[in-house]
């Protein structure tokens, strides 16, 4: 169900969303939260770490992301 964003209303955030968001890709068979994941952690290793401003895209939010699934059950 595709859904129009209207900027006076705001996002309009469905479980369908969390649904997908927490699914498996099936084209790799790995979830979707793994895919993040390794990608957030090539994105990390690839980069050098001297100029955060240039590092945007960059962040160890992967690592809280792991302690939390480790501790969730996940």
């Amino acid at each position: 169900m595709k859904q129009k964003y209207e900027a006076r209303k705001g996002k309009i955030i469905s479980k369908d969303l969390f649904e997908v968001l927490q699914g498996k890709d099936p084209k790799v068979s790995k979830s979707r939260q793994q895919l993040a994941i390794d990608r957030a952690k090539r994105i990390y290793s690839a980069l050098s770490h001297k100029n955060p401003a240039g590092e945007e895209s960059s962040t160890t939010v992967y690592k809280l992301v792991e302690i939390l699934q480790k501790h969730c059950g996940n």
